[in-house]
């Protein structure tokens, strides 16, 4: 009786701790909700570049010798070899990014390549000499540039967009030994994979989630005391922008940590609502774990937008073998996307993308869409509810290879609940439903599965003592 009496207390003390949470959550964030709202977010002016060079490479050579002397037949037998290794790797990354709240821009260029060298001789003498020789070296080089930009002719009603992201590769391999067992070895690749895409557009679409992190920087703040008074609109929207400026940090700076807080705390010192009227050690450690919690996108405001997209590529081996590919495909594309903040905590957002072919062999079609509600108290308590859609269908490039067609249905319910250094709660279920048809006109046949599940995972961890 005692052990279901202590587990029935300690279920009320749970119990007790969430509606504590819930209350004084809800509490210590009104004052917020009511001078700001996540759709109280634009964009500001940033610009953020940098340029990174790697190299690394080793060098080795080993020597190994030894000898056998038999004295029932006087005879002596040894082995010598010397191998060498080498190689050295060098990658170079260009980044570049700016955006305002009718522009953005962004170009990352990556190019990388290596060589690689390996030599063997060994000599074994009995009694007759023998000797032999190898050696293999090989090389690859890759390029890949990705740019994609929008901008907007009429403010946050019609834009413009397009994209470009490209691949090329190439590597080569030799191989040759003494005495010869078969002919010297060699193989090269190449391949190079492009998409590229334009458009035009309607509407406009921003992520407030920064927003939400500066209020639960803020709240942090104001439970430790740290804070005089409450801040009013203007000084909290200074502080999102810095906020949405993270790229600027993250891309001048190793450790951007420092110097992303330090100007933070200096607003807060200009504004003066510093309790102390200095930065306190604890409060700049503990406003850090703002960047660590998982905070879910806020979009707002709708966007409906159609373009054309292509993609190609090619491949090509020789070697042992020999291996030749090549397609290409143009693809019309819209998407329709549109995101409302219901409150603070309380997010709905939807999007819809369908993909129609225009040419290339197989032909395929897609249709994806997704809608999710979500309530999220910071790092305390979450819960997103989640439908998605996705089909798509491709047509035969061959007449005996079938048309294929798959549908996939998924409801999915996330939510955690958590305390520091009390309770962590998560469970994750959902539905799921997908169906598959394939039709053979060449042979007249079709068939079709279809398959359901349900599934149920959760974990606790509540800390007794």
């Amino acid at each position: 009786m005692t052990g279901r009496s202590d587990l029935l207390n300690g279920i009320k003390v749970l119990l007790k701790r969430i509606s504590f949470v819930l209350v004084s959550v809800s509490t210590s964030v009104c004052f917020l909700q009511a001078q700001v709202s996540i759709n109280d977010f634009r964009i500001p002016q940033s610009k953020s570049t940098n340029m990174f060079l790697n190299l690394n490479g080793s060098i080795s050579r080993n020597t190994y010798s030894s000898q056998d002397r038999y004295a029932v037949t006087q005879s002596l037998s040894s082995y010598d070899s010397k191998s060498g290794y080498a190689f050295l790797n060098g990658d170079m990354r260009y980044y570049l990014l700016e955006f305002n709240d009718d522009f953005s821009n962004e170009l990352r260029v990556g190019t990388s390549g290596g060589y690689s060298y390996n030599s063997r001789e060994s000599t074994r003498r009995d009694p007759d000499l023998t000797s032999s020789r190898s050696h293999s070296s090989s090389e690859s080089f890759s390029f890949s540039p990705n740019w994609a930009f929008s901008y907007y002719l009429i403010p946050d009603q019609f834009y413009t967009f397009g994209r470009f992201d490209g691949l090329a590769r190439y590597s080569f391999s030799d191989n040759e030994e003494e005495p010869r067992s078969g002919l010297p070895y060699t193989s090269r690749s190449r391949e190079y994979v492009v998409t590229a895409g334009a458009g035009i557009g309607v509407g406009k679409v921003r992520d407030g989630q920064v927003v939400f992190r500066v209020l639960r920087l803020l709240e942090k703040l104001q439970e430790d005391g740290a804070l005089s008074r409450d801040l009013d609109r203007n000084e909290v929207m200074e502080i999102v922008d810095v906020f949405a400026r993270n790229s600027e940090y993250t891309a001048n700076h190793e450790r951007f940590t420092k110097y992303f807080f330090k100007d933070i705390f200096a607003i807060l010192d200009s504004v003066g609502v510093l309790s102390h009227g200095h930065v306190v050690p604890y409060d700049v450690v503990r406003s850090e774990e703002i960047l660590s919690e998982r905070v879910l996108p806020r979009i707002f405001g709708w966007r409906g937008q159609v373009g054309v997209e292509h993609s190609s590529s090619q491949y090509e081996y020789t070697g042992s073998y020999s291996d030749y590919s090549k397609s290409a495909f143009d693809h019309a594309v819209s998407l329709v996307e549109y995101g409302y903040s219901i409150s603070l905590n309380t997010h709905f957002h939807t999007i819809g993308l369908v993909r129609i072919p225009l040419n290339g062999e197989p032909r395929r079609s897609d249709i994806h869409g997704a809608a999710s509600i979500s309530y999220e108290v910071g790092e305390r308590i979450e819960a997103t509810l989640e439908w998605s859609y996705n089909a798509y269908s491709a047509s035969p490039r061959f007449v005996w290879s079938g048309t294929y067609r798959q549908i996939d249905r998924m409801l999915v319910l996330d939510s955690n609940y958590f305390i520091e250094d009390h309770v962590a709660l998560n469970i994750n279920g959902g539905y799921r439903n997908q169906d598959w048809y394939r039709f053979n006109a060449f042979s007249d046949s079709e068939s079709s599965q279809s398959e359901s599940s349900l599934f149920l995972t959760f974990g606790l961890k509540y800390r007794i003592f």
